[in-house]
């Protein structure tokens, strides 16, 4: 795949996906003993912020609510993790510049 396809923006669809995927895996490897998940939780959490990061603010794609989730996760974890309060900052930032630039358009 070159750079030109990889960054078409119908790709952009994905992001809300795979971010719902991750979430829901940090949901099940920290919450439910009996399911074994492959990572740890702390692994499935990254990833999700890092994908939600990635999602560009001028995008028009509806994300639903993962994003939310992630960010309540990340405040959660943040209160005894730094790395997770410092993502938690900074996706609510990348968020609310999403929603401003949407308001002006």
């Amino acid at each position: 795949m070159d750079e030109r396809m990889a960054n078409a923006t119908y790709r952009a669809f994905n992001y809300p996906h795979h971010t719902a995927t991750y979430w829901a895996m940090y949901h099940v490897a920290r919450h439910y003993d009996l399911l074994k998940t492959r990572m740890p939780w702390q692994w499935y959490l990254e990833r999700a912020t890092k994908t939600s990061l990635r999602f560009s603010c001028n995008t028009g794609v509806m994300d639903g609510t993962v994003f939310r989730e992630v960010l309540e996760a990340l405040k959660q974890e943040g209160t005894l993790n730094a790395t997770f309060a410092e993502w938690a900052q900074q996706l609510d930032a990348h968020m609310r510049g999403r929603q401003q630039h949407w308001a002006r358009h």
